[in-house]
């Protein structure tokens, strides 16, 4: 699997995983405190995940700017 493929599905699925719990716990509209801490909790971990693929989808793209740039094909390798 590519750099960019794992960055992709990281992404995906932390932010699916952060939906389901918000959708779960405030659905009721009668979410307890602890509750609350919990999907706060999970929301910073999903975007810890997202910035992790955010940065690894950054890297794939530095590694084919510079193969585009490499190849000689384009004139540029």
């Amino acid at each position: 699997m590519s750099v960019i493929e794992k960055a992709v599905i990281d992404l995906a699925n932390a932010l699916d995983t952060l939906e389901a719990k918000i959708d779960g716990k405030f659905d009721d509209h009668a979410a307890s405190s602890d509750e609350i801490v919990a999907a706060r909790r999970q929301a910073q971990t999903a975007r810890a995940h997202a910035e992790t693929a955010a940065q690894g989808v950054g890297a794939a793209i530095s590694d084919i700017k510079a193969l585009l740039d490499n190849n000689p094909a384009n004139g540029k390798g």
